[in-house]
């Protein structure tokens, strides 16, 4: 059975993929498309999205809908909304190891994997039955931007091959061995800044850079011992 679905993007990338992809899929008229109320301006510029505030508009959305798809939306789902229709998250991370705010910079820095997990939402951040995951390596030169940007793109390809199966609700799931890690915005915050009296290895410090090298942010500092300011930098590696 086709299902009534949504899809939910925050993404510039993925705003542009949907559109053409739905399109050619012979499923037009069971799929829309949405974006977050602070959605990039790309994203909201783009008219085959509408603007969805899935806690406002959770009973709205629960009576029009059987299925809902999460694919880098900064929207958190509330217990209304998920428990009465099938919600799914497409996380760029491989779930329990990290879990949260930006994965692919906890795997660079801890040296765990980095992946994609597709899961059904429940009322913990990427916690909830998995569908499917898989592993994305991390080469030696990966900054966040390079990671990123691989992820991404194994998740498109992904969705090309299975999104109708998530659609028809063609799919089985499991549950996650362990816990795992939960990585907040205060943890990410708080690894920004380098402490210039720490010992390490050479190797913690570049794999600590590069993880919070993301072109176009600024992210990884150290604080002037003299003046107190901020100051910001990032590695460029060239493979």
């Amino acid at each position: 059975m086709i299902r009534q679905t949504l899809v939910i993007t925050d993404n510039a990338r993925l705003a542009d993929f949907f559109p053409a992809f739905i399109a050619q899929s012979e499923l037009c008229e069971h799929v829309r498309l949405a974006c977050s109320p602070r959605a990039p301006a790309v994203v909201l510029r783009n008219e085959a999205f509408s603007i969805v505030d899935v806690r406002k508009e959770s009973a709205r959305l629960s009576r029009e809908y059987q299925l809902i798809i999460s694919v880098h939306c900064k929207q958190l789902f509330p217990e209304s909304l998920h428990e009465r229709v099938e919600c799914i998250n497409i996380h760029p991370g491989y779930n329990p190891e990290t879990r949260g705010w930006f994965p692919q910079v906890w795997a660079i820095a801890r040296g765990v994997n980095a992946g994609v997990t597709v899961h059904r939402i429940d009322a913990e951040i990427d916690h909830g039955d998995v569908i499917d995951r898989f592993v994305i390596p991390i080469r030696i030169w990966d900054t966040s931007k390079t990671a990123y940007d691989r992820i991404l793109s194994a998740e498109i390809a992904w969705i090309s091959k299975n999104f109708r199966r998530l659609v028809e609700g063609d799919y089985t799931t499991f549950e996650l061995e362990q816990q795992g890690h939960l990585y907040m915005k205060k943890d990410f915050d708080s690894f920004c800044e380098i402490d210039l009296a720490r010992i390490g290895t050479f190797r913690e410090f570049y794999d600590q850079l590069r993880a919070l090298s993301f072109d176009g942010h600024k992210n990884a500092y150290f604080i002037d011992p003299e003046s107190g300011a901020k100051i910001f930098l990032q590695l460029q590696i060239d493979p």
